[in-house]
């Protein structure tokens, strides 16, 4: 959802409340978001960027085993 909609669905004056007692990002989350981002930005790219890849997946593994 997005933050403003549940600031305002919430009541508060200041969306720094709402994100206080509200929003909080799950580790999962977090390691997912890092996959798509990772992923998203060299898809589709030519092979010098193999070893960047490489790195992206190794990071991606040890947040998984984390």
């Amino acid at each position: 959802m997005d933050k403003e909609v549940l600031r305002k669905l919430m009541g508060h004056a200041e969306f720094e409340t709402t994100d206080f007692y509200y929003i909080h990002v799950s580790e999962e989350r977090k390691k997912k978001e890092f996959e798509r981002v990772n992923f998203e930005q060299f898809q589709g790219k030519s092979s010098q960027n193999k070893e960047k890849i490489f790195t992206a997946k190794r990071k991606i593994k040890t947040l998984k085993l984390a």
